[in-house]
């Protein structure tokens, strides 16, 4: 069955049709959504059955009357931006194991602590500041001044406060990335 077709039934109700593609997709998106993101099955599997209602709702709405796509690669978009917004709302690091989460708690914690004189915290704060302008202050407001989200989208001039947490998530990234290449010892590696 063609896209174009598929679409067309959606859009009469075939029902049978959803069942059809709901089943045929599940087990690879939870694969690949366990491969990718720091999620478990169980919310792979709630953001499934609502990737799959926005699918048919979209169809049923007139919001998508054409697929450039296979049908698997529209699910899959819309489960991988169904992921970063849960991802975004936890603060991205809930779901990291606990090793990933221990691995660089030091870095937080250097941040946290303004007067902290270490030389773990004086590296990291050196490497902060190697960045560039707008993450020194995303993550300055966050950690030190310990302002909320909001009020840093808005000082920011972010479109939303989802795109401030996804600008802190990638800011916080880089400067993980830096401390572990620049500074390779033991606590990090």
């Amino acid at each position: 069955m063609n896209k174009q077709h598929i679409i067309e039934e959606l859009k009469k109700g075939n029902q049978k049709l959803l069942t059809e593609i709901y089943i045929n997709y599940k087990s690879q998106f939870i694969a690949y959504g366990l491969k990718r993101y720091p999620v478990d099955s169980e919310l792979l599997k709630e953001i499934y059955q609502d990737l799959i209602l926005a699918f048919y709702r979209n169809i049923l709405d007139g919001k998508l009357t054409y697929l450039s796509s296979s049908v698997k690669s529209y699910l899959f978009e819309i489960g991988k931006h169904m992921i970063f917004k849960q991802l975004r709302s936890r603060n991205f690091d809930i779901q990291y194991s606990d090793n990933v989460r221990e691995k660089y708690a030091y870095i937080e914690d250097s941040l946290n602590e303004e007067d902290d004189k270490s030389e773990v915290s004086m590296f990291i704060k050196s490497e902060l500041e190697k960045l560039g302008d707008k993450c020194q202050k995303i993550l300055l407001m966050f950690y030190f001044e310990r302002k909320k989200m909001d009020d840093i989208a808005e000082a920011l001039n972010f479109s939303n406060v989802d795109s401030a947490k996804t600008q802190k998530y990638k800011c916080f990234e880089k400067l993980k990335a830096s401390v572990k290449s620049n500074f390779p010892r033991t606590i990090i590696n």
